[in-house]
């Protein structure tokens, strides 16, 4: 990992034709910010076909529960960990009500895709014309691990020609597997080369988020801890 593998999201949706989000949690105000965590309690299954909840539809009634909550109560960050919402809960999202609104992000750490169901997703997702999708190119051999561990960052955007609103979510990929005692994660991960940071009104505050064994990616590299550390929020 390098710093210039950190990409400024207002760039990067820019190249886009999209605007930067206006988040409160990046406001440099005297204003608390309202923020809703969840940390299940599994379990969890791990198989050569993917990674995730093991009963994929509890976890989809519980994802959605905390997402109608956090739009019913203004949540302004949502934030849940790896491997946890099923993608048919992102897609409800994407193409239904329960999206955030216009001050608010949610940072949602998502069971594993391959990269069929990344383009499925992709595809079904843009479909109503009113979100956009977007996550790095995939350039490792095919059989380079079979799926990643994505974290979708859910928020809204406007195309800067129409004014019109437009759903985004932008999907961030684990750059380095965990290493269990059977290197299992080692040998089905595909890995991703970028972190994503978003800023706020004159680049004062940030946040920006590494997937668990990330962190080993970043340790060393004073010059990259700084951009992600200073004035920022760092979710992990």
């Amino acid at each position: 990992m390098k710093v210039d593998n950190v990409v400024d999201v207002r760039d990067f949706l820019d190249a886009h034709g999209l605007s930067n989000p206006t988040l409160e949690v990046l406001q440099a105000t005297e204003k608390s910010y309202r923020a809703l965590l969840l940390q299940p309690s599994g379990p969890f299954v791990g198989n050569a076909n993917r990674i995730g909840p093991a009963d994929l539809n509890f976890a989809d009634h519980q994802a959605r529960a905390l997402l109608e909550m956090a739009v019913k109560r203004g949540h302004h960050l949502v934030v849940t960990p790896e491997y946890y919402v099923p993608i048919k809960t992102l897609l409800s999202c994407a193409q239904g009500d329960m999206f955030p609104a216009a001050d608010a992000i949610w940072v949602l750490g998502c069971e594993s895709m391959t990269p069929a169901q990344l383009a499925d997703f992709k595809v079904s997702a843009e479909s109503t014309g009113k979100c956009r999708v977007f996550y790095e190119d995939d350039e490792a051999a095919p059989k380079q691990g079979t799926y990643f561990d994505p974290v979708a960052y859910c928020f809204l955007s406007k195309d800067k020609e129409t004014g019109e609103e437009r759903r985004v979510v932008l999907i961030q990929f684990k750059t380095i597997s965990s290493k269990d005692d059977q290197y299992f994660e080692n040998g089905v991960l595909r890995t991703g080369k970028v972190i994503y940071q978003f800023r706020g009104a004159a680049n004062r505050l940030a946040l920006s988020a590494i997937i668990w064994s990330g962190a080993f990616n970043i340790r060393g590299d004073n010059d990259l801890l700084l951009k992600l550390t200073e004035d920022s929020t760092l979710l992990h």
